[in-house]
């Protein structure tokens, strides 16, 4: 498998704890409305993960279908500490999520270790995750603007 092939299946890895988190905060959260946000999220989150996918193929690689095992370890240690249960809180810990881990703690980990249309794809991925984060970012000044009236 290619050095770029490699460097995208880590990534990927990355992008199914995401998709699996979102199936918490969305199995947690009460408010339709902002289930119906996450869910919108959680479907581009998978359309991006398909897309790196057949690129790992394009590269001659095969791509993982699961968090492995580091990303199982670490959901693990999550359900033991337990998701919040407002959703004000849950749309914290899906921001905290998508901004340190989707966007920064990623692009430190792949940049400048991908072949050129790889990069191209990533870069992609990361201004859909940046779409994301504001999109959290403005649910949750919209829920504290309703709570405050």
């Amino acid at each position: 498998m290619t050095d770029s092939a490699q460097q995208l299946a880590k990534f990927l890895e990355g992008q199914y704890m995401g998709i699996h988190a979102y199936d918490h905060f969305i199995q947690n959260m009460d408010d339709a409305y902002l289930k119906q946000e996450l869910q919108h999220i959680q479907q581009d989150l998978k359309s991006q993960a398909s897309r790196v996918a057949a690129r790992i193929q394009e590269l001659g690689g095969n791509p993982p279908d699961n968090l492995g095992i580091g990303g199982q370890i670490q959901e693990w240690v999550s359900e033991l500490k337990g998701f919040p249960a407002s959703p004000e809180g849950i749309l914290r810990m899906a921001l905290k999520g998508e901004d340190k881990y989707g966007i920064h703690r990623a692009h430190e980990e792949i940049h400048g270790k991908l072949d050129e249309q790889s990069a191209a794809l990533i870069d992609d991925v990361f201004k859909r995750s940046k779409a994301h984060v504001d999109k959290l970012q403005l649910l949750l000044e919209h829920l504290s603007a309703a709570e405050r009236l």
